[in-house]
């Protein structure tokens, strides 16, 4: 699921397991009014995910374009997720760290 941190000006969401279809319908409702109250900068931690489904990119869209690309980084993707996100062409629009 998801964990929020707020440390250093920043909302940091680390991620857990698999993030499947249903998982993301799950946690989008909070997740998003949890960034909406926050107002600040977002960074998705992905270190202990392994999967990522279409749902997720759309979560990434909605948070990046609420938040702006500025203001919205991912961080600890695996080789995978981060192959993912470049064949979907997303890495172009967000900030991906390794």
């Amino acid at each position: 699921m998801v964990t929020f941190i707020e440390d250093s000006g920043q909302l940091r969401c680390a991620f857990q397991g698999s993030l499947d279809t249903v998982t993301c319908d799950k946690i989008a409702e909070s997740l998003y009014a949890r960034i909406d109250a926050s107002g600040l900068p977002i960074v998705f931690d992905l270190q202990g995910v392994e999967f990522i489904a279409s749902a997720f990119f759309r979560i990434c869209l909605v948070v990046g374009k609420k938040a702006g690309s500025d203001k919205f980084s991912i961080i600890h993707l695996s080789p995978m997720c981060k192959r993912m996100f470049k064949i979907a062409g997303l890495d172009r629009l967000f900030n991906l760290v390794d």
